[in-house]
């Protein structure tokens, strides 16, 4: 699992192409650290997918031009290709959290 950054947290791809493992699912999973107060950026499912973030460790903010939340531990966000990505950032302490991709599955006006 070769790390990358984005923005000042630390991605690793654990399944899909560039996985540390075997994938036995239809989807890719990547794991964020973020350090105390600083910032990294969702990054958006592909076409096809949706995105299932799920915060593991620490607490923080969402922001984007419609959304402003604080996050704990345990909260979920969902997204679709055509969203406009946010920023999170972290609190005193790390936030961790997964991002599972997963194909489609929210519905829009009773489409996916």
């Amino acid at each position: 699992m070769t790390p990358r950054r984005v923005g000042n947290g630390v991605v690793r791809d654990i399944i899909g192409p560039n996985g540390a493992t075997d994938a036995h699912v239809d989807a890719r999973l990547t794991s964020t650290a973020v350090p105390p107060r600083g910032q990294s950026t969702i990054e958006l499912p592909q076409p096809g997918e949706d995105l299932f973030l799920y915060f593991v460790k620490g607490n923080g903010r969402i922001r984007a031009a419609d959304l402003d939340h604080a996050i704990d531990l345990y909260d979920v966000v969902l997204a679709t290709p055509g969203e406009e990505t946010a920023v999170i950032t972290a609190g005193g302490q790390p936030l961790n959290y997964l991002s599972f991709y997963l194909k489609s599955f929210m519905h829009t006006n009773g489409q996916r």
